[in-house]
């Protein structure tokens, strides 16, 4: 078990993009069977290629999921790896800058606006 975390460990630290450290609520769905409702979760990170967020949802490996973002809508990928609550996902297509500097901005003002509430 120890080596499998170590594995893991390394490989997260091989990633293709710098990810950057979030904290908002949102909704991820299965979308493989078996297919189910939202359930509530926490983004904790995100990168162009891909994000990671804390849920109660435990899909299995390679399946794919949804999670709702600000500006986007619900945006599809493969969950690749789970430790406890969290779990990482790769989008099915890598987010265009542009798109993903949008993103940022959106996450950034809905930020401030539960921080002002």
């Amino acid at each position: 078990m120890a080596a499998h975390l170590a594995q893991h460990v390394f490989q997260v630290d091989q990633r293709r993009a710098q990810r950057d450290e979030i904290f908002i609520a949102t909704r991820i769905r299965p979308c493989s069977p078996p297919f189910g409702d939202p359930a509530p979760a926490y983004l904790l990170n995100v990168s162009r290629f891909g994000f990671m967020a804390r849920t109660d949802l435990s899909p299995v490996d390679g399946s794919l999921i949804s999670i709702e973002l600000p500006e986007l809508g619900q945006l599809v990928g493969r969950k690749i790896w789970s430790m406890e609550q969290n779990i990482g996902a790769e989008f099915l297509e890598a987010l265009d800058p542009t798109v993903y500097f949008n993103l940022l901005a959106a996450i950034a003002a809905e930020q401030r606006l539960a921080g002002a509430a």
